[in-house]
């Protein structure tokens, strides 16, 4: 069985205040992107797991593919796997990869093993991997709030447009990123976005970690005026960063991207969904 996780991007992100749990509530748009990793198992004598392409720190806890696959194997009956991730979306870059990863795991195991899952119960072992794992259960823009793993089907189409996502090579830290944050307190203007066009979005259309971020990584600053500076309508860090997106109405080719922006080719995306 083989299946594509595919990345997403923030399409503003608003950070409302701290909840009494220690968690944040959000508000933001999640939009899918084609930036895909490639992920493969086959039934196997014995358990294992292997990942390759863009390098991962995990920190010696277990990849969220393998999390997924032990999620189901304590109620259904699967046996072991040889599983092989080959990571092209970078980690640690506001893009959701890891999530993306664990969700395409936990539909490919549904379906290659006949499982019949609903999918509430889908929905919920997700959220208990990561607040934006449910999004990649379904590749179709949402809106999301809470702690971000309530969602709303929202009918933006950026069909005619291209995407050009930037990696610096920084990985930052979410836990660090939402310690470092300062809440805006204010709702995302999703009426707005639906309305006006991605030229208009830099009125209103905010990312509440930005500010923050850019200060102990002035680096990802930096990137983000370049794209602009390319011809980006609009451009925004991803998530909690590093990545960062610009919106055009023709992308660059990835290949003189990556050579205008100084980054290897490895570390850009171009394209739409």
């Amino acid at each position: 069985m083989i299946a594509f996780p595919f990345a997403k991007v923030n399409l503003g992100l608003r950070i409302l205040g701290r909840r009494p749990d220690g968690y944040h509530n959000i508000e933001s748009v999640l939009y899918p992107v084609a930036w895909k990793d490639s992920l493969e198992f086959l039934p196997s004598a014995h358990q294992s797991f292997r990942s390759y392409g863009l390098p991962v720190e995990r920190n010696g806890q277990i990849d969220l593919c393998e999390r997924a696959y032990r999620m189901i194997k304590e109620k259904y009956a699967l046996p072991a796997l040889d599983i092989a991730l080959l990571k092209s979306i970078p980690a640690g870059a506001g893009l959701g990869g890891g999530s993306s990863d664990a969700a395409a795991m936990l539909t490919a195991l549904n379906k290659s093993f006949g499982l019949n899952m609903a999918e509430v119960e889908l929905n919920e072992m997700a959220a208990r991997i990561g607040s934006d794992c449910p999004f990649f259960l379904q590749k179709r823009p949402a809106f999301v709030y809470e702690r971000g793993e309530r969602m709303e089907e929202f009918p933006l189409s950026l069909d005619r447009y291209q995407f050009l996502i930037a990696y610096p090579g920084i990985a930052v830290s979410t836990a660090d990123a939402y310690r470092h944050c300062r809440p805006s307190g204010q709702p995302l203007e999703r009426q707005r976005l639906l309305a006006e066009p991605p030229s208009a979005w830099d009125d209103f259309l905010v990312n509440d970690f930005e500010k923050s971020v850019f200060e102990v990584f002035p680096a990802i600053a930096q990137l983000k005026k370049k794209i602009k500076r390319m011809g980006a309508l609009y451009a925004a860090m991803s998530g909690s960063g590093s990545a960062v997106y610009g919106i055009f109405r023709e992308a660059p080719m990835a290949m003189d991207a990556a050579q205008t922006l100084g980054l290897p080719l490895e570390y850009v995306y171009s394209g739409n969904q």
